[in-house]
């Protein structure tokens, strides 16, 4: 599903570019919402997600698991 989502800007990146170089004969404008996406994504990874640290998992003992016998 992530990969699904993130792919999304494979395809609406160069639509979206396409239609504003279309619409304004230049691509000054399909830069700046760029660049606006990358800045925001920047900012919501630095003070949405904060710092990213490694998580201590606890180690636990097995029990023997008891011989199955058939007869």
């Amino acid at each position: 599903m992530q990969n699904g989502v993130g792919n999304l800007a494979g395809v609406a990146g160069p639509w979206f570019t396409g239609w504003v170089v279309d619409r304004t004969g230049q691509f000054y404008l399909a830069f700046v919402v760029a660049a606006v996406v990358v800045l925001t994504g920047a900012a919501i990874f630095v003070f949405g997600i904060g710092p990213v640290r490694q998580i201590e998992v606890p180690t636990r003992t097995a029990a023997p698991v008891p011989a199955i016998k058939f007869s």
